[in-house]
């Protein structure tokens, strides 16, 4: 049992590294059985196709995501809002760009399978939704009178634009230099928007002064 449970996990390692390459159309079930070192029989034993497995990984990297972003926004009394926010920014944009199961996730919403595209993109939008939501819920423990000094918006058109603004640096691997605008950046929206909520905000960064 111990050794089929870990041909099992070989098996969804293997095919987590291909279909984040290849996508799912250029994964054949061969492939993946040659990756793990197995016959394509033997492969049919843990799998029932290419489909069910590709729908679990997707499951398992929703499920850990949804995990991820529950620690990230929880209420952390430590930490200034500003400080909170820059956290889940650096965190999340670091767990995206060295993530293969990030990159699966890019692969699936992007290339996804045709018989499951509506669910992909109806559980992705499901889980943007309930991101937002906890940066709504999280900024809003900060602007009780639900506007901040300064700033017409909501908590919830602020909590959107600093979700797509991190969204944008964490589809943008592999671009030489882009975490040092990570910051600059973030002064950029925060200081338009959450300024009067800063403790002892730093000085703006020299990058913001050229």
């Amino acid at each position: 049992m111990a050794e089929r449970g870990e041909t099992k996990a070989r098996i969804y390692d293997c095919a987590l590294r291909l279909f984040s390459r290849d996508g799912y159309a250029a994964t054949s079930m061969g492939a993946i059985a040659d990756a793990v070192g197995i016959r394509k029989a033997t492969l049919y034993s843990h799998v029932s196709g290419k489909e069910e497995l590709f729908t679990a990984l997707f499951e398992q990297i929703l499920e850990e995501h949804a995990s991820f972003v529950a620690r990230l926004t929880a209420p952390n009394q430590k930490l200034s809002l500003r400080d909170h926010l820059l956290t889940i920014l650096r965190s999340y944009v670091d767990y995206n760009h060295h993530s293969l199961k990030m990159a699966f996730w890019d692969q699936c919403f992007y290339s996804p399978p045709e018989p499951l595209r509506t669910s992909i993109c109806r559980r992705t939008e499901a889980s943007t939704a309930d991101f937002i939501r906890r940066l709504t819920d999280l900024i809003s423990r900060a602007v009780p009178q639900g506007r901040s000094p300064g700033s017409s918006f909501s908590p919830f058109i602020q909590a959107q634009t600093f979700y797509y603004l991190m969204m944008g640096f964490a589809m943008s691997r592999g671009i030489n230099g882009i975490e040092q605008l990570l910051e600059p950046c973030f002064e950029v929206f925060f200081r338009g928007n959450l300024a009067g909520f800063a403790t002892e905000p730093p000085p703006l960064p020299s990058s913001l002064n050229r």
